[in-house]
């Protein structure tokens, strides 16, 4: 390929007819305006050849293309490949807008397009997706039969009327291998779905389903179809979720009801702006006061004076708002969010006494502290706020010690931060020499021939 005054040619010798031997040569030479990330927006001049003995190609000329620009354009189209992947993965993966990535497009590359071609892109690069996934099948299946064997997890949510969406995948290596719109969770929609799975990427080892009733017969009726001896298991975090919300919910939801009732989160709310208002355009530089006063050694509980001590208290009443990012975004009932909160007002209201407990020389900060304190003070109260949290508390470690048992533990090393997603052999062996040491008698004679099997298996 190579420019001549802002027009690229697409030149190369298109070689013999791959029917008869013949030469090709140019039917036509078309012009058009093309997109691609390292050459921006240029004008493509093409030649087409033609074989000279009129070959077809399904019922049509036989003709080539450049295979420069064909490996850089789609067959009548201007955007390059690498423009759509840049597209797809910034809308699926980096979940940006369609304007931002115009935006992107327009200012770092040169290219102009509408917010509706960047649509019709996003969805034929999740179409080029799908086709790639299904022409992988082979190597995908190859690679899972060399870890001996695969688990499909499948599991089904819906999306508020938009249908349902079905996903099936390969438990120990973590890839989804297909992902469907069901009109709704029922075993006839999902076992087709499932037998596709299966006919690509061959016989799972294990089945591991939510506890819905369609989920169960689908699941059931694939391996009676398959004529496989292989455990069907329910999903843990199903089980939890459901043992998690009998055990946690009336607790957790009379301490909603009481935030509710006495107006918590409304008060802290407009304490926040107010003092955010009183702070005005001050408070860039009372931030970074109460920055250096926090590093302080000798503070011995008395508040700064000044802009400082209103920052300081609105950064308390702001760090009790902020409760949710005590929780590990699992969701109800891995997370308590109103116990968190309830936690956090409890350490501010301790923190605001022993500030009270010097007198403030600034008065305006006397003041917030004790609109602070006073806003707090029904949750300090025995009756009812501790007798709920107390409850709550107890159920809680019941919870948590069910959640060891079952091995699905809490992240660690701060939110949002697990281990490795997938472990490796010697971790998962060890783990199911584990589960295995700790089965009760009682436990152990319920559980079938196939999964016992089926976990010895896997740990050798």
């Amino acid at each position: 390929m190579r420019s001549t005054g802002g027009v690229l040619v697409a030149a190369g010798e298109p070689g013999p007819c791959p029917r008869c031997g013949a030469i090709l040569h140019v039917q036509k030479t078309r012009r058009r305006l093309a997109f691609t990330l390292d050459l921006g927006h240029f004008i493509a001049r093409e030649a087409l050849h033609v074989c000279v003995e009129g070959c077809l190609e399904n019922g049509k000329p036989l003709t080539r293309r450049a295979t420069v620009l064909a490996e850089r354009l789609p067959p009548m189209g201007n955007v390059g490949y690498d423009v759509l992947v840049y597209v797809g993965l910034a809308r699926y993966l980096e979940h940006r807008q369609r304007e931002e990535i115009r935006t992107t497009l327009r200012e770092e590359h040169g290219i102009a397009l509408s917010t509706g071609e960047i649509s019709v892109l996003a969805h034929r690069f999740l179409a080029y997706l799908e086709a790639l996934h299904e022409a992988c099948a082979d190597k995908l299946r190859r690679a899972l039969e060399q870890d001996g064997g695969w688990p499909l997890h499948i599991d089904a949510t819906g999306e508020d009327g938009r249908g349902t969406l079905l996903l099936a995948f390969a438990g120990w290596r973590h890839w989804v291998l297909g992902a469907w719109k069901i009109p709704t969770e029922r075993a006839d929609a999902i076992l087709p779905r499932l037998r596709e799975v299966v006919r690509r990427f061959g016989d799972p080892c294990a089945v591991m389903r939510d506890l819905s009733k369609a989920m169960t017969e689908a699941a059931n009726a694939l391996v009676s179809e398959l004529g496989l001896r292989i455990p069907v298991l329910p999903c843990h975090v199903h089980f939890l979720k459901d043992v998690g919300g009998d055990l946690l919910r009336p607790s957790h939801d009379q301490l909603r009801g009481l935030f509710r009732r006495f107006r918590v989160r409304p008060a802290l709310r407009a304490l926040a702006r107010g003092l955010g208002r009183a702070l005005g355009a001050d408070i860039s530089e009372a931030r970074k006061d109460l920055g250096a006063w926090q590093v302080q050694s000798d503070q011995g509980h008395a508040l700064p004076e000044g802009a400082t001590g209103l920052a300081t208290v609105r950064a308390m009443t702001q760090w009790a708002l902020d409760y949710r990012f005590d929780g590990d975004d699992l969701g109800f009932p891995f997370d308590l969010a109103y116990r968190d909160l309830y936690n956090r007002c409890l350490i501010v209201a301790r923190a605001a006494d022993a500030f009270l407990r010097r007198p403030l020389a600034d008065p305006r900060t006397a003041k917030a502290l004790n609109r602070l304190r006073r806003v707090l003070h029904p949750v300090q109260s025995e009756v009812p706020f501790e007798k709920v949290a107390a409850t709550l508390r107890e159920r809680d470690e019941l919870f948590t010690e069910l959640r060891g048992a079952l091995r699905l533990r809490p992240k660690v090393e701060g939110r949002n931060v697990r281990g490795p997603s997938v472990l490796t052999a010697d971790h998962a062996a060890s783990e199911l020499r584990d589960i295995e040491l700790r089965r009760s008698p009682e436990s152990a004679g319920v559980c079938s021939t196939e999964e016992g099997q089926w976990s010895r298996t896997c740990a050798g």
